[in-house]
């Protein structure tokens, strides 16, 4: 199994935060153009009311309501991740709106107006896209040209500024990505370190967050977790136990049992791993598995005793292979249990330290891989 592999999920972050950014950037460009939209039509509607006799104003008013109803349609398909179905919709929409609009003897002004749509395509869709919008006018500038020789004047200038304009945007674009790519591979490549260091620190649990990682994700996706789900989840099982790093050694290294003054100063590793990560906006959604993965079903557990469904799914799903990895993993202080009996140990838990629901899955999964030799 490979599922775990750190590259594949800098690659899926990386598309995430390029699909993001661009979603932001159309939901602002629909917003500005709904307020436009939404103060032509009072202009309107006020012309409508000092000249009632003219007809333009009320075929004004309806076109401001179809348009505001499309951009709305466009507006709600990019909050619900349809980006680049409303990228392509919006701009093809402007693009319309302009050829529609031309006239022959006006033309340069249309190749000014498609400016827009040649420069956002960039950031909206992929750098490429410019030279697309570029390549679509300038044919269109040409036919035009073409079917109506001798009574347009052809400017040259404005043919030549879409190229550069198209270039412009492609290079400022990719310099965008390249740099969000950057900021991607050192995010993972900090925690992939921060979990290294952890683990250098207590020898007995190395390895750990290799394994519990691999298990969780593929647990997770059997959960039917999104690719966005499963970066968040990833990144919080790395960084689980990320508070230890302020348990001092004589607790975290003592051989034997912890006495209840030692187990009240390590209870408090999910307090640290949230002061640490808590001002790191983009580890965020995955705190919730180094904060709550020691709550149990039932509210027994710590730090805020949160039973049930307010514990966060992140944590509960962590929790089952968090307690799996333990328990088949040799420790000074007792040997390693076979796979039957931590499984009938977990489902024996189940409704009580773990979500009944994530055991199930659980249980599947492990029945499922033939490397843990179920009998």
């Amino acid at each position: 199994m490979n599922i775990n592999s750190p590259a594949k999920y800098v690659i899926n972050y990386q598309k995430y935060v390029f699909l993001e950014y661009r979603q932001k950037l159309l939901d602002v460009f629909l917003q500005i153009c709904i307020w436009i939209t939404f103060f032509l039509l009072i202009i309107n509607l006020i012309e409508r009311y000092v000249d009632p006799e003219n007809p333009w104003h009320l075929q004004n008013i309806i076109a401001d309501l179809v348009a505001l109803a499309i951009l709305s349609f466009f507006l709600w398909a990019n909050s619900r991740g349809w980006v680049n179905f409303s990228a392509w919709g919006i701009l093809f929409l402007v693009l319309a709106v302009i050829y529609q609009s031309y006239s022959p003897s006006n033309l340069t002004s249309s190749l000014v107006l498609v400016t827009l749509p040649i420069a956002l395509s960039s950031f909206l869709i992929h750098p490429l896209a410019s030279f697309l919008f570029m390549a679509l006018t300038l044919a269109f500038y040409f036919v035009v040209y073409l079917t109506y020789t001798g009574d347009i004047f052809f400017d040259q200038f404005a043919s030549l500024v879409l190229p550069v304009l198209a270039g412009g945007s492609y290079y400022i674009s990719s310099m965008l990505n390249q740099t969000i790519s950057e900021l991607v591979v050192a995010y993972d490549e900090t925690i992939q370190g921060w979990a290294t260091a952890l683990e250098m620190r207590d020898s007995e649990t190395q390895g750990h967050s290799a394994r519990v990682c691999e298990l969780t994700m593929l647990l997770a996706r059997k959960m039917k977790f999104s690719e966005r789900d499963m970066i968040h989840l990833r990144r919080g099982v790395l960084l689980h136990d990320i508070g230890k790093m302020a348990i001092p050694d004589s607790i975290l290294h003592k051989p034997g049992p912890l006495t209840e003054a030692e187990w009240q100063i390590m209870r408090k590793h999910p307090e640290y791993a949230r002061t640490y990560l808590a001002k790191v906006p983009f580890l965020g959604p995955a705190l919730d598995v180094p904060y709550f993965h020691h709550e149990r079903w039932d509210g027994s557990g710590y730090p805020n005793r949160l039973s049930g469904e307010n514990i966060p799914l992140y944590a509960r799903v962590f929790a089952v292979v968090d307690a799996w990895d333990a328990l088949t993993s040799t420790r000074p202080y007792r040997q390693a249990w076979s796979p039957q009996k931590t499984l009938a140990y977990l489902q024996n838990e189940s409704g009580k330290q773990f979500d009944p629901r994530v055991i199930i899955a659980f249980t599947e999964l492990i029945q499922s891989q033939p490397s843990f030799r179920l009998e």
